[in-house]
């Protein structure tokens, strides 16, 4: 398979960056090409993601780019051995390419976010802390997006984290709910807990 389509395929242009194994995303038949970032410097010229798109259109440029964790979680590295600095600095990376982004005129900054969705464990510490390298002082809003998982125990924690706005995919395992009303009201609840736990 010489060409393939996925989230990550800009970032295989980065000089760090070595193509590995075509690998199957959660276990369906989609597949996506394993990155290996094998150098020091992960960055270039800061314009990878900008490069694959259109950026002539007048006004609401919106990009979709994948967060820190679920880069980490599907790809590896054989520069960073601990997650947490592979984690730290594939965000730097993605502050740069973002902050080009926005240069350019592109608004809204949607981060896809699907194996904190789909992984039972997620460190929320590490996630905080790469997300605010991204967010922190970014003149563009930010979307985090969960799909693929169910996020319903992990509500308060996806709260907690430094972005303007969470998308959820809400018609995983509302099972449990007797009706859609009764599950809006248990967000709004963790919400709630939330805005006087971190402040307005």
């Amino acid at each position: 398979m010489l060409k393939w389509d996925d989230i990550f395929r800009p970032f295989s242009n980065l000089k760090s960056v070595n193509l590995s194994s075509l690998n199957r995303i959660y276990e369906m038949n989609t597949f996506y090409r394993i990155l290996s970032f094998d150098g020091l410097e992960l960055t270039d010229s800061g314009n990878v993601v900008q490069s694959h798109l259109d950026s002539s259109l007048p006004k609401n440029k919106t990009v979709a780019i994948p967060e820190p964790f679920t880069f980490t979680e599907l790809h590896t590295s054989k520069q960073f051995k601990e997650k947490e600095d592979f984690i730290i600095n594939l965000a730097k990376m993605l502050r740069i390419e973002i902050d080009s982004l926005v240069e350019s005129g592109f608004e809204v900054i949607q981060l896809l976010a699907p194996s904190i969705a789909y992984n039972k464990e997620v460190d929320f510490g590490i996630v905080s802390d790469a997300l605010k390298i991204i967010t922190n002082g970014l003149k563009a809003k930010t979307i985090l997006h969960t799909y693929f998982g169910d996020v319903s125990k992990k509500i308060e924690s996806l709260f907690g984290l430094a972005c303007f706005r969470l998308g959820i995919r809400y018609y995983y395992n509302t099972s449990k709910f007797y009706t859609k009303t009764q599950f809006f009201r248990q967000i709004t609840h963790s919400w709630y807990n939330q805005f006087f736990q971190y402040g307005n």
